[in-house]
């Protein structure tokens, strides 16, 4: 059985291949007039192509896969997306300070409607929920590994992007509901871990040549 979304591209094909075919009209129009319905029909195109890209495979959103660590003051961010599978992909984020855990957070995204869907609920310590409840968002724009969704009711965020900047960079950008907004710059789990290694050799290092006669 095919997917709506493979439907929807096997539809989108056939009407951008009817378009192309549009944009040589009869010499019987007049030159002035062919052009004009040159540009016209190249517009229309152009609409749809940039209505299409809005998105509607989960394999799209693919590129968010991976563990991304990263710091806001003194908290530290991790979140771990898993791979798309059956129209759908999730991650697991956790907030702390320390030794101390401050929140966990659940977030989905499903394919919907020819776009997607995002849908997210935080919990404190001990699987508490928080008072805000789950929370739906709204796909707004889909490039090149960047994805950014607008809340469509109250909750902790207005709206959220995501964007892979490379293979070990991922930034998240949010508004709250009090309308502050938040850059976090995260890296790859494995460069994070390498980094953190590194560092705490150097320390050992440092306090051995202090001992030393």
């Amino acid at each position: 059985m095919k997917s709506t979304a493979e439907f929807n591209r096997r539809e989108f094909a056939r009407v951008v291949k009817t378009i192309s075919r549009w944009l040589e009209p009869p010499t019987s129009l007049g030159t002035g007039i062919r052009q004009q319905v040159r540009l016209c029909l190249g517009a229309l195109m152009g609409l749809l192509i940039a209505g299409h890209a809005i998105g509607n495979d989960i394999e799209d959103l693919s590129w968010l896969t991976g563990t991304w660590v990263g710091q806001l003051g003194d908290i530290e961010l991790e979140e771990t997306w898993n791979q798309p599978k059956a129209g759908s992909i999730q991650a697991v984020a956790r907030m702390r300070s320390g030794e101390q855990m401050l929140m966990v957070e659940m977030i989905v995204i499903d394919e919907h409607e020819d776009s997607f869907r995002l849908r997210l609920q935080q919990w404190d310590p001990g699987m508490e929920p928080r008072a805000t409840g789950r929370q739906s968002m709204k796909l707004t724009e889909l490039k090149e590994k960047k994805a950014s969704f607008e809340a469509e009711d109250e909750g902790p965020l207005k709206s959220v992007s995501y964007h892979r900047k490379s293979e070990t960079e991922f930034e998240i950008t949010v508004v709250s509901e009090r309308d502050e907004t938040h850059k976090i710059e995260l890296t790859s789990a494995s460069v994070a871990d390498s980094n953190d290694s590194a560092s705490k050799a150097t320390a050992q290092d440092s306090d051995t040549g202090s001992t030393s006669p």
